[in-house]
């Protein structure tokens, strides 16, 4: 194997980024489903899509390798996960010892103390930064000629400079990761893809190629795997359409048409049944509300509605349950449990377990986990991954592939570490081998 030198100066690699501060001037952000495109080069299987119920984006016009330049002031600006604009656009800062929040020891969208994560301003309340908000801005032209340079001379001639692929791969966003893929494109005339498909194997070229398809793209060939043949993993259903955007899952439903000349929702219909239908068809219908503020006249209804849904009578109305959570916002979601909580003196999750079973109590639990505790619920489902004999691979390559983001990444392992005492690039570093193991550890960090 080649060795490889460390780079001087290169401002993308092993960064752990903070949360960006009020007032901070926005970075550049691409919505999810979006790949920049070059000329004559066709965008990766699906339309870019422009999030919900938010207003006209400024003109992007990507030179030859993709850099925008910054938005004129005022401009709404359209990020990489598909959520609606952040009021708390992202500074990088470099190498902090911590990943702080506004609210002092609690992570977000967690509770502390039985309160809700919110910044008081007089009768305002001010919302939390979205946990997937971009930490780190898109390349410049010379950023990813750099990184295709890298990746070329790691695969030319006799053998192959596997460091060198990590290094890039490792330490690059989705957004960014796109950038270099449409760039490799347009310098060598080559599929970056393909070009790792025919140096890799094993795990490690299943990860490299995840790391390199478009993020809607990556979804669409997961659900259809988990569908394939008999049976259906029902784990993976759940695992992707939980905690996704209206924008998501469009770009999401798209994808699976394209990349299967199939409709998304009449392949869940024809796959499962039930309750359990009802509730990923409700997920699929892009009808969530994306307010990032809780309506304070309709949460004692809820918890009215939910309460008489469930505890409240014989048997259960499980279309009330499926109806409210899958419509209401996040952020009033969150007020909801708590104020149940309180009246009832029972956690939510209790609820839902006494009133379901199956796929559907999994469904519900994993939306009231994640609207909860996003941070905590991907790290208990990085810990399932491992749990038990051997390693759920599919599962830690999807994980990691999503969450790769450096500020998203510290915040899942800050919650790891709180929930099971242990440190997450550790155990994964005991599940897994080879360059497959460096890589995982590479994107997880110390």
């Amino acid at each position: 194997m080649q060795s490889y030198p460390q780079q001087p100066n290169y401002p993308y690699g092993q960064q752990q980024m903070m949360p960006p501060a009020m007032g901070a001037p926005p970075q550049q952000q691409m919505p999810y489903g979006q790949v920049p495109n070059y000329p004559g080069q066709a965008p990766h299987g699906y339309q870019p899509q422009a999030p919900p119920q938010q207003g006209a984006y400024y003109q992007q016009v990507p030179n030859q390798y993709g850099y925008q330049p910054p938005p004129p002031q005022g401009a709404p600006i359209p990020n990489q996960y598909g959520y609606g604009q952040q009021g708390t656009p992202s500074y990088t800062y470099s190498q902090p010892q911590q990943i702080n929040t506004p609210f002092s020891g609690q992570m977000n969208y967690g509770y502390q103390n039985g309160q809700m994560p919110m910044m008081q301003a007089g009768n305002y309340q001010m919302p939390m930064q979205n946990f997937y908000a971009p930490s780190v801005p898109l390349l410049s032209e010379a950023e990813i000629h750099r990184d295709c340079e890298v990746l070329k001379k790691a695969m030319k001639g006799l053998g192959t400079d596997e460091k060198a692929i990590i290094s890039i791969l490792a330490n690059r966003t989705a957004d960014q990761t796109m950038q270099i893929v449409n760039g490799y494109a347009t310098i060598y005339q080559k599929n970056l893809a393909k070009e790792l498909q025919s140096e890799l194997s094993g795990d490690f070229w299943r990860f490299c190629d995840a790391l390199v398809t478009p993020p809607a793209e990556f979804d669409a060939r997961c659900l259809q795997k988990a569908m394939k043949g008999a049976g259906t993993d029902e784990k993976v259903l759940i695992e992707i359409f939980v905690g996704r955007s209206n924008n998501e899952i469009e770009s999401i439903k798209r994808a699976f048409a394209q990349s299967f000349n199939n409709d998304l929702e009449k392949q869940i219909k024809s796959e499962t049944s039930g309750d359990f239908e009802k509730i990923l068809l409700a997920l699929l219908s892009e009808r969530r509300d994306e307010n990032p503020y809780a309506n304070p006249a309709q949460i004692s209804s809820d918890v009215h509605s939910l309460y008489k849904a469930g505890e409240g009578k014989f048997g259960t109305d499980e279309a009330k349950f499926i109806e409210l959570l899958s419509t209401r916002s996040e952020a009033h979601l969150r007020e909801v449990f708590r104020v149940y909580e309180e009246e009832n003196k029972k956690m939510f999750e209790d609820v839902v377990k006494s009133e379901f079973s199956g796929d559907i109590e999994r469904c519900l639990l994993a939306i009231v986990s994640s609207i909860k505790d996003r941070a905590s619920f991907v790290a208990v489902l990085f810990e399932e991954a491992m749990k038990g004999m051997g390693t759920d691979d599919d599962r830690m390559i999807r994980l990691a592939t999503r969450h790769r983001d450096p500020r998203v990444m510290a915040n899942i392992k800050t919650a790891y570490h709180r929930k099971f005492s242990k440190m997450l690039h550790h155990e994964v570093g005991k599940e897994t081998s080879g360059d497959y193991k460096k890589l995982l550890q590479a994107i997880i960090k110390e």
